[in-house]
């Protein structure tokens, strides 16, 4: 059985998403993963409380 994460990745390959954010809340952790040059998702950074887009042009701290 995939896990909701894995499931949601394929779903997000699948519609062509250029890039994600996963969140976990308790821990402010954020991740980002973008689409490479291959279509392949690769993990862009990690970070606690700041989102950091290219795609969308903005930094959003929490």
């Amino acid at each position: 059985m995939l896990t909701n994460t894995k499931r949601k990745r394929a779903l997000y390959e699948k519609a062509g998403v250029k890039e994600y954010f996963m969140i976990d809340p308790e821990n402010k952790i954020t991740t980002l993963l973008s689409r490479d040059a291959s279509g392949i998702y690769q993990q862009t950074y990690e970070q606690v409380g700041l989102l950091k887009s290219s795609l969308l042009a903005c930094d959003i701290s929490f």
